[in-house]
């Protein structure tokens, strides 16, 4: 009689015999390509998770410094339209220097503000599909060229007329008209200041910005 194997033998046999069957080796290396697939997206996700986290602090930082940035402008623009408006405040050679330099602030602000947008402008018309703020983020990027342009247009408008009123302020020591000056001739010497290449020239800018 033949000796029956041991229970254990014959178990082996059988496993042996299933793991060489075509089914059997496929499910094998179905199971290693999935094992493989896992191991992959176990180090693609959380690469995925920083960058996300990077560019979403990078944004952040970027739109606090281009709000710091565009306030200051806004608030220049305002001081320099209350100075204006303030029938108190004579109209003087001095009152022109002083909205030049609030023009030119603002319009520094507002450089300043483009630069700090950097890579950000080229990507906000991309959003303004979105709900919410997303389509005045959208147009971020053309109202800060168009507020630097105007703070800049008028800052050239202003020097140029610079020289035009100095023949009509008395408290200015550049005052080209001499003393007791009719006002026919003080407005010979204003037209002939504004017809100077030097103030033509700010003045075609100023135009050409617009």
């Amino acid at each position: 009689m033949l000796k029956q194997k041991p229970a254990k033998a014959q178990d082996a046999l059988i496993k042996n015999l299933r793991e060489k069957t075509p089914k059997a080796r496929k499910t094998k290396t179905g199971q290693s390509a999935l094992a493989r697939r896992f191991l992959r997206w176990r180090y693609i996700l959380p690469a995925i998770l920083v960058i996300l986290v990077l560019v979403a602090v990078y944004g952040y930082f970027t739109y606090k410094t281009v709000l710091t940035h565009v306030n200051s402008g806004v608030d220049h623009i305002q001081a320099a339209v209350d100075q204006v408006k303030n029938d108190q405040v004579s109209f003087n050679v001095a009152t022109l220097d002083s909205l030049t330099q609030q023009l030119s602030a603002a319009q520094s602000d507002f450089h300043q503000a483009r630069d700090a947008a950097g890579p950000v402008s080229l990507v906000l018309p991309l959003v303004g599909w979105l709900p919410g703020p997303a389509y005045d983020l959208s147009q971020l990027p053309g109202f800060l060229e168009i507020a630097e342009k105007t703070s800049q247009s008028g800052v050239l408008v202003l020097q140029g007329a610079r020289p035009a009123l100095a023949p009509f302020d008395n408290s200015s020591q550049g005052s080209s008209g001499p003393a007791g000056a009719t006002a026919s001739g003080k407005l010979t010497q204003a037209a002939q200041a504004l017809a100077q290449p030097a103030a033509q020239a700010k003045f075609n800018r100023a135009a050409g910005w617009a």
